[in-house]
Parts: structure tokens; C-alpha cells; sequence
């Protein structure tokens, strides 16, 4: 990790320790991996700016305010990092889908601190602000990922009257798809989570009406795919 984000490592252990004392177990290996990766996933700019976060937390003002010249640099390294959760998830089927269940459930555990310290302040709206635009398409997108990596072990573990390996080729197939559908939202939920999540003025309104239209897309899209995929009704022959 670079030098400049042991600071954030630090305070982010540090608040999620808090977390832990308050009735949600966190082992010290756990929210120091659970720092990790958040520290890595930043750019030394921004990971300075997230200390702010805490801050702003302990004294009810807000999320970290992401400056402009930020934002491209941003939307990429969250895009490359979302990029790389949705891999290992599908990777981790390899082994039965036992670490494919333990990337969805740390990354959960990522998020669930963040909000239990925001919500715990009082000030859970203001996280949900910035969650709130991007939060359907990524992670969505995030549970295709981790699907296709449960088929893979689904493959290995149950591959009921056929083989592994001709189960593994079907399943991988099926993964595939899934994965690259997963990977095309997340090209999207970075974008607006490096360019829309972070802008202070929004309202709540304006950035729940972005989830909303995002579900609803994201709805149409599945539901068009349904539809094609329903098989023709038979026509009876005529006498």
C-alpha cells in the first residue's frame, strides 16, 4: 500500500473497531482487510480526502466532497476495482464457490460498515446520497458476477448425472454470459458513481430519481431479454 493511504487504513480500522464495540463482530484481521481494500482501491488524492470522511461523519456534515479535477481519475480506479471484485468472485468458483461466497459476503460487510457508521451519526441519508445513483447497477452487477462463479462450483460440487467436465463446459458458458453482462453495468455504475455520486448540491430527490431510472432500465433491458428468450407457441397443423 502507498505510504499516503496508511493514514486511511488506520482511520478506517479505527471506525470500524467502533463499529465492532457497537454490537457488530469485526475481528481485527477482518476490518484491517476490510481497510485494505478500500485504501487500495483510491488514488493517493482521494485517499487523503477520505480521512475528511470521518470527520464529517463525527460532526454530521456529509460524505467526502470529491473535487472536480478528481472525478475522471476517480470513475476510473472504481470501474478498474469493481472490474476486479466481479473476476475474483467469478474466478473463486474454482474453489466449489466457497470463495466466491466470501467475496459477495466481505464486500457486503465493506458496505454495511460504511453505513452503520453513517447511520449511527444520524446522517444515514447522506450516504445513502451517494450510494443511491450508482448502488442498483453495481451491485447488481456484482451478483451476476458472484452467480457465475456459484455455477462454476456448482459445476465442481454438484454436477448431478453429468460429468465435471461436461458440467463445467455448459455452466461456463452460462458464467460467461453472465459475466460479461455484469461487466458492461459496471463500465455504467462507475461512470456515474465517479461523475454523479459525488456532486455535494444534489439532493437525495434528484439522486434516488437516478436510481430509479437505472432500476427501471435495468428492468426493461431483463425484461426484453426474457421476451426473446421465450420459446415460439407451437402452431397446430392445419388438416
Amino acid at each position: 500500500i502507498d505510504e499516503k493511504a496508511v493514514p486511511v487504513l488506520e482511520a478506517l480500522d479505527a471506525e470500524l473497531a467502533k463499529v465492532s464495540s457497537k454490537g457488530f463482530p469485526l475481528d481485527a484481521w477482518t476490518r484491517f482487510a476490510l481497510a485494505q481494500r478500500t485504501a487500495r482501491a483510491l488514488p493517493a488524492g482521494i485517499a487523503k480526502q477520505l480521512l475528511g470522511l470521518f470527520d464529517a461523519a463525527r460532526e454530521g456534515e456529509g460524505y467526502v466532497d470529491v473535487p472536480e479535477i478528481y472525478r475522471p481519475t476517480m470513475a476510473s480506479s472504481i470501474i478498474a476495482n469493481n472490474l476486479q471484485v466481479a473476476f475474483l468472485a467469478f474466478a473463486s468458483g474454482i474453489t466449489a464457490g466457497v470463495m466466491t461466497v466470501w467475496v459477495l459476503v466481505s464486500n457486503g460487510l465493506s458496505i454495511g460498515a460504511v453505513l452503520g457508521l453513517y447511520v449511527s451519526k444520524g446522517i444515514g441519508s447522506l450516504i445513502l446520497a451517494f450510494i443511491a445513483p450508482h448502488g442498483v447497477l453495481e451491485l447488481f452487477a456484482i451478483c451476476l458476477a458472484g452467480a457465475a462463479g456459484l455455477l462454476i462450483g456448482a459445476a465442481i460440487f454438484v454436477p448431478g448425472d453429468r460429468t465435471r467436465r461436461r458440467a463445467l463446459v455448459e455452466n461456463g458458458r452460462r458464467a460467461a454470459s453472465l459475466v460479461a453482462g455484469a461487466t458492461f453495468l459496471l463500465l455504467f455504475a462507475g461512470l456515474i458513481e465517479g461523475f454523479i455520486s459525488p456532486i455535494p448540491w444534489w439532493p437525495l430527490e434528484l439522486k434516488l430519481t437516478v436510481s430509479a431510472v437505472t432500476a427501471l432500465a435495468l428492468y426493461a433491458y431483463l425484461r426484453q431479454g426474457a421476451v426473446r428468450a421465450r420459446p415460439a407457441p407451437s402452431v397446430p397443423d392445419s388438416d
